[in-house]
């Protein structure tokens, strides 16, 4: 399957509260919808509940062919400012505030026009791992894979 438009690799169903503008590479976070589909790329919260998501679309434009793609990593590293991570972005450990309220998912935004899933809806994913303070005491980092079986490769083209 040839793809050669932007290709979603992760939809992350995080409660998180801002997004930077990432394309360094041809990556691109969102909020909502792709970027070549209007997600934008800033989100303010009051963070007066626990309650509710968002959903934070990340997609690449890829800068040279690939060949027989089975798999994409999906990796995030969160920086807030403080001393702290807020308890809004506290997924993990059980009993924090946010335990297992964090998701991801290998599907395009039921909108989408300008993001292609190279997998056509047939990778399986899931949260990798979240961490808290892996870099300082305010950072997360979050790792979720997207993989097809080998019989299910895409073909990218520039």
């Amino acid at each position: 399957m040839t793809q050669p438009r932007s290709l979603l690799s992760a939809v992350c169903a995080a409660v998180v509260l801002f997004a930077g503008s990432a394309s360094a590479a041809g990556v691109n976070l969102r909020w909502n919808a792709c970027a070549g589909d209007g997600g934008v790329s800033n989100r303010t919260s009051a963070c007066s509940t626990t309650l509710g998501s968002q959903v934070l679309v990340a997609s690449f434009v890829s800068p040279i062919p690939v060949p027989d793609l089975t798999a994409v990593e999906t990796h995030f590293n969160f920086v807030v400012a403080g001393s702290g991570l807020p308890p809004w972005f506290q997924f993990n450990p059980a009993g924090s505030c946010r335990f297992g309220a964090l998701g991801a998912a290998a599907t395009i935004p039921s909108l989408a026009v300008n993001c292609i899933d190279p997998f056509g809806g047939g990778a399986a994913s899931g949260i990798g791992s979240y961490t808290v303070g892996g870099s300082g005491p305010n950072t997360a980092q979050f790792f979720a894979p997207a993989v097809v079986p080998a019989t299910s490769a895409a073909s990218i083209v520039v």
